[in-house]
């Protein structure tokens, strides 16, 4: 993975995080 998609990811699982319970993103921890 990129720099971009783990930027892309952790906006995406801020946007979401509201919405979903919980992503594969918030079980692994971002750098």
């Amino acid at each position: 993975m990129t720099a971009v998609v783990l930027r892309r990811a952790r906006i995406l699982h801020s946007i979401l995080q509201p919405t979903l319970p919980s992503t594969d993103f918030s079980r692994n921890p971002t750098p």
